[in-house]
């Protein structure tokens, strides 16, 4: 989260190069880490000319680092720009392969489940099975590769339920024997699995309801900001702290919910249409409130070599 060395800092100094650390993180444990040298450390920090912290706390530990605080800006995350809240034709295109070719019924609610990290599948089709009726479909999509064939054989064992629940693979893509122009009958339930790379924007496209993975198992969850853009009500765990910024400004403005009660959310969601058009809603109104910090990081930088933004 942090390239900035010794070695690096003198040789930008005999230069009289200027550093700037911008999208600014420091984390408390890597906060930590760097305490335990501050003494050596200082001299490295305070020769930075600029630092564009993404939030107050963070720019307080570069200051007690040693960076002089004249020097220091809240900028916030370049990551609400980078957010799309329109949606190209080409993502459109592969959404409609992938129901096409993974035979999903888009007049049934629909679940995503993206960026899914380890133990999390399994747990969450549980929940989600438990809560909602069996008209609702399943789309997992697994944040590694190496984990798709971990994935796939652990979803099609499921004993605790009564019949297998048969996963049919966008790889594959063939439907696993069921007619193309037939979806899967209400009451067998299949749980479409997305093994392939770059489609996960088009798979949150035809959810109804997204939940962010790798936040119900202690990893720190994924970004959630990709399926607000695209007006997707969504949930994520309450292991997100890699994001914690962005999921508290999300659920704060109304546009996210942090629960550890996923299926009994969702069920909520799918109940509740006019909720779930209020949560996009607000969700992509936080965004567009937070955008700018792009352009406020070119001024900085500029001004540093006397150039004029424009």
């Amino acid at each position: 989260e942090l390239e900035v060395w010794p070695n690096f800092m003198q040789a930008c100094g005999r230069r009289n190069i200027p550093v700037a650390v911008i999208n600014g993180r420091l984390s408390e444990r890597s906060f930590k880490g760097y305490l335990r040298f501050r003494r050596w450390l200082r001299g490295m920090f305070g020769a930075l000319s600029a630092v564009a912290a993404q939030t107050q706390d963070y720019a307080e530990r570069f200051i007690e680092m040693g960076v002089p605080a004249e020097r220091v800006r809240v900028l916030d995350t370049m990551k609400w720009d980078a957010a799309q809240l329109e949606v190209s034709d080409d993502i459109r295109e592969v959404a409609d392969e992938i129901t096409d070719s993974m035979v999903i019924d888009r007049n049934r609610p629909i679940i995503v489940m993206g960026s899914t990290g380890d133990t999390e599948e399994v747990y969450l089709i549980q929940s989600l099975v438990e809560a909602c009726d069996d008209t609702v479909q399943f789309i997992v999509v697994p944040r590694k590769p190496e984990r798709f064939a971990q994935v796939s054989k652990q979803l099609s064992q499921l004993p605790e339920f009564s019949e297998p629940y048969p996963v049919v693979h966008r790889s594959s893509a063939q439907g696993d024997g069921q007619d193309p122009n037939e979806p899967p009958a209400v009451g067998r339930r299949w749980i479409h699995m997305i093994d392939t790379m770059g489609e996960l924007r088009a798979a949150y496209l035809l959810a109804d309801v997204v939940i962010v993975g790798r936040s119900f198992n202690g990893w720190g969850g994924s970004d959630p900001i990709e399926p607000v853009a695209l007006g997707k009500p969504t949930v994520i765990g309450p292991d997100h702290h890699n994001f914690s910024d962005a999921v508290s400004a999300l659920e704060s403005g109304g546009g996210l919910i942090v629960t550890d009660k996923p299926g009994e959310v969702v069920a909520g969601l799918l109940d509740n249409p006019d909720r779930r058009t209020e949560l996009a809603k607000r969700g992509r109104e936080v965004i567009l409130s937070r955008q700018g910090s792009t352009r406020r990081h070119a001024a900085l930088l500029l001004g540093l070599l006397d150039i004029e933004h424009r």
